[in-house]
């Protein structure tokens, strides 16, 4: 079993994830029901050719996902004939409601990166690429409280990027969404109001950044080389650093809650 990621239900019940069943990178969401002790095995929860991505709303009642379905071999709802699409459902984790809400195009294609839910539940923010374009990476917002759903791109489409990741942790209770991008040349922090699409740059790093994540209200980074990174709290309205520390080999940022961070550490 190949295994991706996991997100676990903050009442300690169930670990949500994104796996295969014979390592073959056939990813599917399954969910692992932790009450069951040693008897639990994880639960196929989606049944699409690839899924990218998901993410869990703050009040953990939804869960949102991105499904490839590969032509007529997609199920039934799909209604695709033709080339592969990936389209994104929201799952009620009350009732176990599976929807379909919208499905990519060709000028809009959904690719991986975090997903990430509006405060109040009623949109969701994830990754797609404008004209399949790996140099043009976009954030777009689902509208899934709408009667029917729309899809609104936050970034802007002729800017070149590689990289537009949706830094984790953030609790979107105001305009902000705070990302990911090369734009300048290095991997930086930025924020996108959301409403008037207004992008400010906060840190301006002659290196990457590899990875950020909120811890609380405080913004963490880690920016350097395979060699050493510097772990920094930065201010996240101002890029100023508050505190800092110097560590071997490379950092990624896995898990974060209001006091306390979880991280890999890997060296060559």
């Amino acid at each position: 079993r190949s295994l991706s990621q996991m997100i676990p239900l903050n009442d300690g019940k169930g670990i949500w994830m994104l796996a295969d069943e014979k390592n073959d990178e056939v990813m599917n969401l399954y969910y692992l029901d932790l009450s069951k002790g040693e008897a639990a095995l994880p639960e196929k929860r989606s049944d699409a050719e690839y899924v990218y991505e998901f993410g869990l709303s703050h009040d953990e009642k939804q869960l949102a996902y991105l499904a490839r379905y590969r032509g007529e071999k997609g199920n039934s709802s799909t209604k695709l004939s033709g080339k592969s699409k990936t389209c994104l459902h929201i799952i009620d984790l009350q009732s176990g409601d599976d929807r379909q809400l919208l499905c990519d195009q060709a000028k809009l294609r959904f690719t991986w990166g975090h997903m990430e839910f509006a405060q109040d539940g009623k949109s969701v923010y994830f990754n797609a690429q404008a004209q399949d374009d790996r140099n043009r990476v976009q954030i777009v917002r689902a509208d899934i409280a709408a009667k029917k759903a729309r899809l609104t791109t936050i970034t802007k489409t002729r800017s070149q990027r590689s990289r537009a990741d949706i830094i984790k942790g953030q609790s979107m209770e105001g305009p902000w969404l705070y990302y990911l991008s090369n734009e300048d040349g290095y991997s930086n922090v930025l924020r996108v109001d959301v409403k008037s699409k207004k992008v400010e740059q906060i840190s301006r790093y002659t290196d990457d950044v590899a990875n950020a994540i909120f811890v609380g209200k405080g913004l963490i980074v880690a920016h350097g080389t395979p060699a050493g990174t510097d772990i920094e709290w930065i201010d996240a309205q101002t890029g100023t650093k508050k505190q800092g520390a110097r560590v071997a080999g490379r950092v990624a940022f896995l898990e974060s809650d209001d006091n306390t961070l979880i991280w890999a550490q890997t060296a060559p």
